[in-house]
């Protein structure tokens, strides 16, 4: 696949980030909303399915992915 739909890469990037914030402005709260759009959607859903693995001390509340890409390697079940 093309390499901006890597889902590793792509989850780290955004749990590091966040993580980053958390870490420079202590008075933010650890309630996380993920939100994405296109290549971001596929970012967040990414990041939203491998947050217990790689940021288990992350508090996700919630994923709002709009305009995902159709060939997403992760699909929601039915």
């Amino acid at each position: 696949p093309h390499p901006w739909m890597t889902v590793r890469p792509e989850a780290y990037s955004v749990l590091d980030s966040v993580r980053a914030a958390l870490g420079a402005f202590p008075e933010l709260s650890n309630a996380v909303l993920l939100v994405g759009q296109s290549q971001g959607a596929h970012a967040v859903i990414s990041a939203a399915l491998l947050t217990p693995e790689y940021a288990p001390g992350l508090q996700i509340k919630g994923t709002v992915a709009t305009a995902v890409p159709s060939s997403a390697p992760y699909l929601p079940s039915s």
